[in-house]
């Protein structure tokens, strides 16, 4: 990380307010300060001059905390949309308000998934509304938080097929609970194929009842190319992402 200052010629300049000296006398920048600075600032700056003095903190001393990871994927999801940080900034609290269960797994995710999800917050409220209404017995901010590309695809209509496929395979199990624990369950074709492996293994399994009481016994009766996939802890994997719109 790399902060410029006023060149030798013209004398020694007081250095920037959030500098620090480390212990061999070097002034430094922290990166928390250097993350903080807008993006106005930023473009008043211009690229810094080759002959310029600097000063580089040590990554070796870097802690890659939540709050710091937060703070990069803003600065280059708002670069994907083409706004200012303090726009992405407001787009990104109605992101939050919108998904609190994805939150925490915000700083794990992939900017360009933030920026798309938060393109477009009407989008996004029409999603979880259309989810509530196809599978009223679940948490549909939770499912998006799960499987992101549910809010991004436009169209819903396949999803709620696939819901009635399930429910018309599964008359006696909460087929809300089961996809709002794994929306992988709405590749009714993969999911079906699971059961029938279970069904083959195990003859006397109650299924109904197993799923009712915990919907992830069926993953453990798959097998070759019928494999679902865990969802996975994080939302990193690359969802069907759309042409991003430019400017806020």
């Amino acid at each position: 990380m790399r902060c410029s200052c006023k060149s030798a010629d013209h004398g020694k300049e007081p250095l920037p307010p959030f500098t620090y000296n480390s212990s061999d006398g070097r002034p430094k920048a922290t990166i928390e300060q250097a993350l903080s600075m807008s993006s106005a600032e930023h473009m008043q700056r211009g690229p810094a001059r080759p002959w310029n003095l600097g000063w580089q903190m040590n990554e070796r001393n870097l802690v890659w905390n939540d709050d710091l990871k937060l703070r990069l994927i803003k600065r280059v999801a708002a670069e994907e949309l083409g706004c200012r940080e303090e726009d992405m900034e407001e787009r990104l609290q109605s992101l939050q308000a919108l998904l609190p269960d994805m939150v925490g797994r915000l700083p794990s995710m992939k900017p360009k998934l933030i920026a798309q999800l938060a393109s477009n917050p009407q989008r996004l409220a029409n999603a979880l509304v259309q989810l509530k209404r196809m599978f009223p017995g679940a948490n549909p901010a939770l499912l998006v938080a799960r499987r992101p590309a549910l809010a991004l695809q436009g169209d819903l209509a396949d999803v709620d097929a696939a819901g009635q496929q399930l429910r018309d395979l599964l008359p006696g199990v909460d087929v809300d609970r089961l996809v709002e624990a794994h929306p992988s369950a709405l590749d009714v074709a993969s999911f079906r194929a699971a059961l029938d492996e279970a069904r083959r293994i195990m003859p006397s399994l109650d299924l109904t009842a197993a799923l009712n009481a915990n919907p992830d016994v069926i993953f453990g009766f798959q097998r070759g190319a019928s494999l679902i996939p865990y969802d996975p802890a994080g939302p990193d994997s690359d969802p069907p992402y759309e042409d991003l719109p430019t400017g806020c």
